[in-house]
């Protein structure tokens, strides 16, 4: 969600609302199926994304009150900080973020706070030692073994970004061709396995 100052982040509220109404119907009698309200609101304040977030819960639980609906921080889903003195006022919601090397560690602190009344998860979540991004620069003893640790610790749940896409850094396949893993994906398997 934004204002405007990246048109391909203004996206259309009606819209939004029509496709969740569409999977609300749907998937009404699949307790399993889980919603989001919107995949990393950028260029956004708090104050502004939630009651858009508000509003985009509304719009599930008027289909299924008891659906569970993932909320995101601003800033690519990565700042939940708001919520604490701010927060979603709807039952059986998830605060959600994505929180990747180059971002700090600031989200832990939040994530504690928030987990006191409402439940938390790690979205979105990767690093990659050589990339070109600061913000996926990372490795798996300085970065993902502690998250890790720390997910387990709190009993937080946690998926993995991404298979693969053609434009991004980080992946978990080397190629499609016989799906063989590189180094991330290796780590998220072992890290699978150990759940």
């Amino acid at each position: 969600m934004g204002r405007g100052e990246k048109p391909y982040l203004s996206p259309d509220l009606e819209l939004a609302e029509s496709a969740l109404t569409a999977m609300a119907e749907r998937y009404r009698d699949k307790p399993w199926v889980l919603y989001g309200t919107f995949n990393e609101p950028t260029y956004i304040s708090w104050s502004e994304w939630r009651p858009v977030a508000e509003r985009l819960v509304d719009t599930v639980h008027a289909v299924n009150p008891e659906a569970l609906v993932f909320v995101s921080g601003v800033d690519w889903g990565y700042d939940l900080s708001g919520a604490i003195k701010d927060p979603v006022r709807r039952d059986n919601i998830i605060y959600e973020t994505h929180p990747y090397p180059g971002k700090g560690e600031g989200w832990k602190a939040v994530l504690d706070e928030l987990r006191k009344t409402t439940p938390v998860f790690l979205g979105e979540w990767g690093f990659e030692p050589g990339a070109e991004d600061k913000n996926l620069r990372g490795t798996a003893e300085r970065y993902g073994n502690p998250l890790l640790r720390y997910a387990k610790e709190r009993n937080i749940g946690w998926t993995a970004w991404q298979w693969r896409l053609p434009y991004s850094e980080l992946g978990m396949l080397e190629s499609w061709e016989g799906y063989k893993p590189n180094d991330w994906g290796l780590f998220i398997k072992e890290a699978l396995s150990q759940l």
